[in-house]
């Protein structure tokens, strides 16, 4: 049975295969600053090959069975869309699929699963080996501070540069200073290809006041996709006010 028809919208589309046994062998482009801070792309091509056999047979279904089965498929797509990890998944139109492409949600569900603990694991390995150039957060005279983080979708990973204004505060016991508040939280590509779009956040105070979470959604648009993407940051005062 050959596998469902799923797209994974990346940009490196034309290197997935989903065909009998799916393989995929993508690099990763990776935005950084070299040494003189102009922004370069590298390529990583060591991308692990996942492979699915599909040795189930083909299922017999009639046209009411394959409206719900592929009504069901749509809500398994879009409940891991609304996730907002970076994946851009959708179901191709029914009428495109053939009969050996049916499977039982269940299935289809396992199958998308499978997809996305390989993406977030990836991420995690890519993200890891990328964020030791990272440089700790800095705060200007005015109190505003600013902070980088990277951020991983399909094929690429981009660099994010998260502002924030917050204040800060004598804790109970009068012995240092503590986060009171944060005033505003915005982010922003830094150089690279693409736009940023930041479309929500909230921060969450922990640690007694001395770290602020802050995690932020957003729309990242390379070359002409757009992918929806939520991320985590954190901030630590210390206890002379200093943020970083």
């Amino acid at each position: 049975m050959a596998l469902l028809s799923v797209v994974v919208i990346a940009a490196c589309d034309k290197n997935v295969e989903r065909e009998g046994q799916e393989k995929k062998d993508v690099g990763v482009l990776i935005e950084r600053q070299d040494e003189d801070g102009e922004f370069v792309r590298d390529e990583n091509n060591e991308e692990g090959t996942l492979e699915r056999e599909d040795s189930k047979p083909t299922l017999n279904l009639s046209q009411k069975q394959k409206e719900e089965y592929y009504k069901q498929y749509v809500e398994i797509v879009n409940k891991v869309n609304e996730k907002k990890m970076g994946l851009s998944l959708g179901v191709e139109p029914m009428k495109s699929f053939k009969e050996s492409d049916w499977q039982a949600p269940e299935d289809f569900e396992a199958m998308i699963q499978q997809d996305v603990e390989g993406f977030l694991a990836r991420e995690r390995e890519v993200i890891a080996a990328v964020s030791t150039d990272l440089k700790p957060g800095i705060t200007d005279p005015s109190g505003v501070t600013t902070k980088q983080t990277y951020i991983y979708i399909p094929d690429s990973v981009k660099r994010i540069e998260v502002t924030a204004k917050f204040n800060t505060r004598l804790d109970s016991d009068q012995t240092g200073q503590i986060f009171s508040n944060v005033d505003t939280v915005t982010s922003e590509l830094v150089g690279g290809f693409g736009t940023w779009e930041q479309t929500s956040m909230k921060s969450t105070l922990l640690d007694d006041g001395r770290t602020y979470h802050i995690y932020i959604e957003g729309k990242i648009n390379t070359h002409d996709l757009i992918f929806e993407k939520a991320f985590a940051i954190e901030f630590e005062c210390d206890g002379l006010g200093n943020v970083f």
